[in-house]
């Protein structure tokens, strides 16, 4: 069969079927029954039926589909997609920058090291096998993608997707959904896109990118963080002794069990120590409206302790009977300024005695 110019189409069920396609004669598809290996100048091969079939592509551009069966399809030289279908097929994309489509969990993806940057695009939960860069999830399922040790690049779908990069240099995007992101070892870029992220941080070089109305985040942390913009709630897990920082929006900062030191920054801020002598700090300009739930003074010794920066050594602390309120006023040196905040159900805090145990007034 010789189709000529232009883009043709062969159908293929015999062994002794010859195609034969001269260079710069359009692009052309074979749809084969049997096994099938392109020839020279076919850019595409469909397989057909339900048998398990094998299909192999040329030194061009690839596009290898296969059927319901089990295939093995084989792409070569060039920049190859290879689409088993809906059964459990062996793809293997050869040099080139692959692109493999997998829809069943028993779908095997082979790439070698140095053979190109390669792509799976997955409507199920996936873990990117060695040798392959990128992992996009397709559909609206609700499903997860883990990379492997390269630097690998994430992408979520419209569902509610965990995305966890391993070791590597990793780039999470989730999309729509309500994602959580994780990018394990190395200097990760995580990106939740809109919905309410999740996001784990386990090194002071994450990097977590959130524009504004993209939702209510959460970062959680095992180390010291201090919150960029957009993100609303910092939790610090582990048992080590930590820190947070929020940033200019109202922040919600939670802290472990160790002894953690909690800055609302700017924005009416709510803070929780958890367990552990806690400091929670204060600055001029951006006290007003924080509030603290768990605080528990017990001297300089033992306990937790109020920070305030900014108000100057000479600031007085007030307390507003029968409420859990207080107020911070810098000294004249400072402004003059008075700004109020909340001790949760702490209506009886001995003011004089504080000053200098559980109160720091630093200038």
């Amino acid at each position: 069969m010789v189709g000529g110019s232009g883009d043709d189409t062969y159908v293929v069920n015999a062994r002794g079927d010859g195609v034969i396609e001269a260079a710069r004669e359009g692009i052309d598809t074979v749809l084969a029954s049997i096994s099938y290996d392109l020839g020279a100048h076919v850019e595409t091969l469909t397989l057909t039926g339900t048998a398990d079939l094998k299909g192999t592509g040329n030194d061009l551009d690839n596009i290898l589909i296969g059927n319901t069966g089990n295939n093995q399809l084989y792409g070569g030289a060039g920049n190859d997609r290879l689409d088993g279908g809906l059964g459990a097929d062996t793809m293997a994309g050869g040099t080139g920058n692959d692109t493999y489509v997998v829809d069943n969990a028993g779908d095997s993806v082979i790439e070698l090291a140095n053979q190109g940057t390669d792509t799976v695009e997955a409507s199920i939960s996936y873990t990117l096998g060695s040798g392959v860069e990128t992992l996009i999830l397709t559909g609206s399922s609700d499903i997860d993608g883990t990379g492997n040790a390269l630097a690998n690049v994430l992408t979520g779908n419209a569902g509610d997707n965990h995305l966890s990069g391993g070791a590597g240099n990793d780039t999470l995007s989730g999309g729509a959904g309500n994602d959580t992101l994780d990018g394990g070892t190395g200097n990760d870029t995580l990106s939740g896109g809109t919905g309410d992220d999740t996001y784990i941080v386990d090194s002071q070089t994450e990097r977590v990118i959130e524009l504004a109305g993209e939702g209510t985040d959460t970062v959680l942390a095992s180390v010291t963080f201090k919150l960029q913009g957009n993100l609303e709630t910092l939790t610090l897990t582990g048992t080590d002794a930590i820190n947070g920082t929020g940033n200019f929006q109202s922040n919600i900062l939670i802290g472990n069990s160790a002894a953690n030191i909690l800055d609302g920054s700017g924005g009416k801020d709510v803070l929780t120590g958890g367990g552990g002598n806690d400091t929670f700090v204060f600055r001029a300009g951006e006290t007003h409206g924080d509030k603290v739930m768990d605080f528990t003074g017990a001297g300089a010794a033992a306990g937790d302790h109020l920070a305030f920066y900014g108000f100057g050594t000479g600031a007085t602390l007030s307390h507003m009977t029968g409420t859990d309120l207080y107020t911070i006023t810098a000294d004249a040196a400072h402004g003059g300024l008075s700004e109020t905040f909340q001790l949760a159900g702490v209506t009886a805090l001995d003011l004089v005695a504080s000053l200098g145990r559980d109160v720091l007034l630093v200038a």
